[in-house]
């Protein structure tokens, strides 16, 4: 930080009460240099007496043009640093947020790789022709969200659904557990990010959206539970 020197004025006062001084002393006693000890001895009186107050006076102000001085400066150094906590603070909670934002990305992106396995699935009987997997369910379960609509196969496949312990019945619960921590997720991540549009809310709601119907279907999840997932995106930024 840059430091302010004393006034100059006061270094020319200074040095003007000195040489007037000098001035005075040789109008008053002549000019001519003695050899008389005690004539320098008058001299240094003279000089001494004369200066001595007005130059000290001189220090005093320019002490106190210091300390005001030091003052200012460290007020103004007290505000800049103060400043610059507030931004390393708001730097701190912007960093934070990034990295909640990246963890929770991180894990509803493990959550969709974990759900595109399960519906990769194989569930229908073995030596069925073509096979039929888990995906094509949800297919079916969108397409044919009109019970009177649903064909044979999604019928039955509902019904291995819903009994509990067969291999069809884990799939679906497993889904479901990965759904509903899912859904979890977002839901604390839209109220993270209430003022702005996310185009991530929108991408995984829509994932979900694919096998919420199904999962209504298994007796998984409720129909509001449904509504809710396909809505979530719907007043987002």
């Amino acid at each position: 930080m840059k430091h302010s020197s004393p006034p100059k004025w006061i270094l020319v006062v200074g040095l003007g009460a000195i040489i007037l001084t000098f001035l005075l002393y040789g109008l008053s006693f002549g000019p001519h240099l003695s050899n008389n000890q005690s004539t320098w001895a008058a001299f240094g009186a003279f000089f001494g007496g004369l200066l001595s107050p007005f130059l000290a006076f001189l220090a005093i102000v320019m002490l106190y043009h210091t300390l005001v001085t030091q003052l200012s400066e460290f007020r103004a150094s007290v505000a800049h640093l103060s400043k610059t906590a507030e931004v390393a603070a708001q730097d701190l909670e912007l960093s934070k947020g990034q990295n909640l934002d990246n963890e929770t990305l991180a894990v509803l992106a493990n959550g969709e790789r974990q759900v595109s396995e399960l519906l990769n699935q194989i569930v229908s009987r073995r030596g069925t022709d073509p096979e039929i997997r888990m995906f094509h369910m949800c297919l079916e379960a969108r397409r044919a969200a009109n019970p009177l609509a649903r064909s044979d196969s999604y019928t039955e496949f509902i019904s291995m659904a819903r009994a509990e312990g067969s291999v069809v019945w884990s799939y679906a619960f497993a889904l479901h557990e990965i759904v509903d921590g899912m859904v979890a997720v977002l839901k604390d991540y839209r109220a993270r990010h209430s003022t702005q549009f996310s185009p991530a809310i929108l991408y995984y709601q829509k994932r979900l959206v694919a096998v919420a119907q199904l999962l209504t279907d298994a007796e998984f999840i409720s129909d509001d539970e449904r509504i809710e997932i396909a809505t979530m995106a719907d007043h987002h930024g």
